[in-house]
């Protein structure tokens, strides 16, 4: 969602409030401006936090934060699906299941099953777990194999059916 007045133009009004004469008040230049005196205010508390004449966070800071935290959390899930292909991995070390060098390998290979050797089954296998760790994934949209599912209602004011006896 856009900002609706450009960091420019809230610049120009917070310089003029402070510049301003001594009858006049915050609410007239709001006023002149067609701000509200309350988002006015809110300007002249943040040009004031960014200047350094009163402690909190400024823009700048916040911006890096917010950037920071972005790149945590991308971090974290792609440390999710590391440790998971790790985890895929690691049985495949196990003894009993190792992947079993089938009969017929050339006929009706599935990577879904472990059916295709090497590299191809690691990665056919690891790309179901990177989906899981980067995207959710929709639920309980009401179909089932492309059918419609009749649901029944739910809810305070629905009542069930009592069987007869």
């Amino acid at each position: 969602m856009p900002r609706p007045y450009p960091e420019e133009f809230r610049q120009d009004v917070v310089r003029v409030v402070r510049n301003r004469g001594p009858g006049v008040t915050v609410e007239q230049v709001a006023t002149d401006f067609g701000v509200h005196p309350m988002t006015l205010w809110k300007w002249m508390r943040r040009a004031d936090i960014d200047d350094g004449s009163k402690p909190g966070t400024s823009s700048q800071e916040s911006a890096e934060l917010r950037d920071a935290r972005r790149r945590f959390k991308l971090l974290e899930q792609e440390n999710e699906v590391l440790r998971r292909a790790v985890a895929y991995l690691s049985q495949a070390h196990l003894p009993g299941k190792d992947l079993p060098a089938r009969e017929g390998a050339g006929r009706g290979r599935d990577a879904r099953y472990g059916d295709v050797p090497g590299a191809e089954a690691r990665q056919a296998a690891l790309l179901p777990l990177a989906r899981q760790a980067g995207a959710r994934r929709r639920t309980g949209t009401g179909l089932s194999r492309g059918r419609a599912v009749r649901r029944p209602p739910r809810g305070p004011g629905v009542r069930l059916p009592v069987p007869c006896r």
